[in-house]
């Protein structure tokens, strides 16, 4: 339990618990590749085999902690871990339909759940039966739940493919101007817009968390990968906002967002 809180007073055994919460933790370096794969995109690929023979063990300057790093000949390597992490993110992970169906399950979900269990939620794992009981709600239940009717009209959505669509989106990286647009659209539409999606799950962490990199001439001392990558460093947080809106309204929505701009 310590090991996955990242206790402390683990002292120097607290370096193991990079490889299971970390930038370049086994999970992470797994899944971008392993996504790409199945999804059939390339945007999650990076240079594995040079970034497991670059690792090493060195020190954060602050508090002395041991962490697992990048050698310094490693650093593009780690570089192209990141670009691969933030190339999944906007293209695959945030995408607007992908996006758009991650509400509806989650909506469908909540009414499943206050069916069957009459709450919106899953069981706690506060005992092991709760925990049972969560394990059961497997996806040949949730599948079959759904097939049979269930999750109102968002298991409608799910299972006629009638997704909400988006109507309304700033860039990435939105400028202040368009976070106040989004809001009178928002206004202006009304009981038109169904949800809000708001990026805000960052892909880096520019912290604690940044990867270290081992300097040659200084390799107990680590220095933050985003110190020196410029590609890192340019690369800012995804802070998009979407708004969506169900399918038969959408031209009418469109024609609400067109005259707002004509006015504006």
């Amino acid at each position: 339990i310590d090991l996955l809180k990242g206790n402390p007073q683990l002292g120097r055994r607290l370096l193991w618990h990079n490889i299971i919460n970390g930038q370049i933790d086994a999970d992470r370096s797994d899944y971008l590749l392993r996504d790409s794969y199945h999804i059939g995109v390339s945007y999650g690929n990076y240079d594995l085999k040079r970034l497991i023979i670059s690792l090493t063990v060195t020190e954060f300057p602050e508090t002395g902690t041991s962490v697992i790093a990048v050698e310094e000949g490693g650093l593009h390597a780690a570089e192209s871990l990141i670009i691969a992490r933030y190339m999944m993110f906007t293209q695959v992970y945030y995408h607007h339909t992908r996006r758009s169906y991650d509400y509806h399950i989650t909506e469908a979900m909540k009414q499943i759940l206050s069916e069957e269990t009459g709450r919106e939620c899953f069981p706690e794992p506060t005992s092991k039966e709760n925990i049972e009981q969560y394990l059961k709600w497997d996806d040949w239940r949730v599948l079959g739940l759904l097939s049979q009717g269930k999750g109102g009209e968002h298991g409608e959505a799910l299972r006629t493919r009638c997704h909400h669509r988006s109507v309304y989106h700033t860039r990435e990286v939105p400028l202040e101007s368009e976070i106040e647009e989004s809001k009178k659209i928002l206004e202006k539409l009304g009981n038109l817009a169904e949800f809000v999606d708001d990026a805000k799950r960052s892909w880096y962490s520019f912290d604690g968390e940044d990867i270290m990199i081992a300097r040659d001439n200084k390799p107990h001392k680590g220095v933050p990968l985003s110190t020196l990558s410029s590609v890192v460093k340019c690369l800012s947080p995804v802070r998009q906002r979407r708004i969506y809106v169900s399918l038969s309204n959408k031209h009418e929505a469109k024609q609400a967002i067109e005259k707002y701009r004509r006015e504006a």
